[in-house]
């Protein structure tokens, strides 16, 4: 299916500045002469010598881009007074309507994910400022988040494009979301066989950074709890990280296998390989959920943090710096994975037939409360 066949070809097409680029040479940025219409993300491109690809990824502060294309890149930016969505707007006559669909997974409020609800904001703040109008919504999600169904927002068809927010899109739901809604970009989503732009965090390197941080102070029995060999691509990777880096510092892997989404499930089960397993001295949780319901019914048992056992989080939502003790997790800045959103969002608006574009948001380790040097603990209970 080419999702990027669509009645913004078209339009986007036409939407080009009359005047001409004056030569140059190589790697230099060229100035636009002003011109009727507003510059689009080709026009930055020609003026820097540059990709759409590269330009998209800069909008989106990626940190893959080389230092030196991304100065020429942002100057050329700033000389082409480009802002995301202008021309497209221009050439429309009037603001974009943009659909932002959170998952609801067993009916939950999508406004009270502690971890999407970020993202949804930024994007929220962005296409205001664009003068965009978003129009916001929600998708039922079975417990591997694949979506079910669409929202009357998008089968109403009064909507230009869409940002999908946490979820997984199979190839049906593809063709029906084609067919209704031309535009499409995920954040913190996936789609078969990856037709869609999207944003995703680098799950291996935050799950690799957080299993180094626990053997840096001494950890050698580091279990992972609260993922599954099957379950959402965002914690395949951190799962894969973990396992990485466990094989790489030679230790033995401890998985407690359950999926995140049940929480009093994975504590349960967490408490469990805990009481049977005195050698692990240290938990990764696939996310800070995950993390601080463990803590909690581990506390029951008469474990104390870090003194028995120390914890690492997955996230950094707001309750790890509220937790007692505070959590010691990896961060992934979700304002940062809504604005990405958006420039990959005007990226496509502006060049419908490009390659699919991903857009990567690092994590990094933030240090609380929660990890300390590791000490024995007796058979089925902590010392």
């Amino acid at each position: 299916m080419d999702v990027g066949a669509s009645r913004w070809a078209k339009l986007a097409s036409s939407v080009r500045p009359s005047a001409a680029y004056p030569a140059e040479q190589a790697g230099e940025v060229q100035v636009l002469v002003p011109g009727a219409l507003p510059a689009t993300i080709p026009d930055v491109a020609a003026a820097a010598g540059a990709s759409t690809h590269d330009v998209a990824l800069v909008v989106a502060a990626d940190p893959r881009v080389a230092p030196k294309l991304r100065h020429r890149i942002l100057e050329a930016i700033e000389s082409c007074r480009y802002r995301p969505f202008e021309a497209v707007q221009a050439k429309l006559g009037r603001p974009l309507r943009i659909a932002t669909i959170l998952k609801d997974y067993q009916q939950e409020n999508p406004e009270q994910n502690r971890f999407y609800h970020p993202v949804a904001g930024a994007i929220f703040r962005s296409c205001e400022a664009m003068a965009a109008e978003i129009v916001p919504s929600s998708m039922v999600a079975d417990d591997q988040c694949d979506l079910l169904e669409l929202p009357p927002e998008l089968t109403s068809g009064n909507c230009d494009a869409a940002f999908i927010v946490g979820g997984q899109i199979s190839a049906p739901m593809l063709e029906r979301l084609a067919a209704v809604v031309p535009t499409v970009v995920l954040v913190d989503g996936y789609s078969d066989g990856s037709v869609l732009d999207s944003v995703v965090s680098d799950g291996v390197t935050g799950a690799r950074a957080a299993v180094d941080h626990l053997v840096s102070v001494g950890h050698r029995e580091i279990a992972l709890i609260g993922t599954e060999p099957t379950c959402f691509p965002s914690m395949l990777d951190r799962r894969r990280g973990y396992a990485e880096a466990i094989a790489a510092h030679r230790l033995p892997a401890h998985f407690v296998d359950t999926s995140y989404v049940l929480t009093s499930a994975v504590a349960v089960l967490g408490v469990a390989y805990l009481r049977t397993h005195s050698e692990v001295t240290a938990v990764l949780g696939a996310n800070d959920v995950t993390a601080i319901s463990l803590m909690q019914a581990a506390r029951d048992h008469g474990f104390r943090f870090p003194s028995d056992l120390s914890v690492v989080g997955f996230d950094d939502i707001d309750l790890a710096g509220l937790s007692m003790p505070a959590l010691t997790t990896v961060a992934i800045d979700r304002t940062f994975m809504g604005r990405a959103g958006v420039a990959l969002m005007a990226h496509r608006l502006d060049v419908p037939d490009a390659e699919v574009l991903k857009a990567v948001v690092v994590p990094r380790l933030v240090e609380r409360e929660t990890v300390a040097p590791p000490r024995a603990r007796q058979v089925g209970m902590p010392e």
